[in-house]
């Protein structure tokens, strides 16, 4: 879950799947498996094939890309948060530029940690459910697009 927070909020869920043979990366994965029948057993006569890339490794994989693509979107909406935020802090040091000094200085940080808090541009990534899914050869050549 990618929630990107600032002059408004937006969350995107972001579904990707990592071979663990070749590490090639998939998104868009819980899409591509929602069709698919699963069953909870390994059938007889089948092997896993032991992962050469680790669960461990393919999450922080995962990470990386997603910042990667985040530092790409993000930048309007960064931008454009940041705008609001200044223009905030312009009223309200303006707003306080005539009040008693000892009171309004506590009442200013107050108002401008809030304003911070509400309107600063913030991505937060936020891993909500991982799974491990063993696929037929047949399977995961069509899924990763190998003839």
């Amino acid at each position: 879950m990618v929630r990107y927070q600032g002059a408004y909020t937006h969350d995107e869920m972001v579904s990707v799947g990592v071979y663990l043979i070749n590490g090639t990366m998939r998104f868009k994965m819980m899409d591509e498996l929602l069709d698919e029948p699963f069953s909870k057993i390994i059938p007889d006569l089948c092997y896993k094939i032991p992962p050469i890339i680790s669960t461990k490794r393919a999450v922080m994989m995962i990470n990386h890309e997603i910042n990667e693509r985040i530092k790409q979107k993000s930048s309007a909406f960064a931008e454009q948060s940041k705008e609001i935020y200044q223009k905030e802090m312009e009223m309200t040091n303006q707003l306080f530029e005539n009040r008693a000094q000892e009171d309004g200085e506590l009442l200013k940080d107050n108002i401008e940690k809030q304003i911070y808090d509400r309107l600063y541009p913030k991505v937060q990534l936020k891993l909500v459910n991982c799974g491990l899914f063993y696929i037929t050869e047949t399977r995961s050549k069509n899924m990763m697009n190998i003839t």
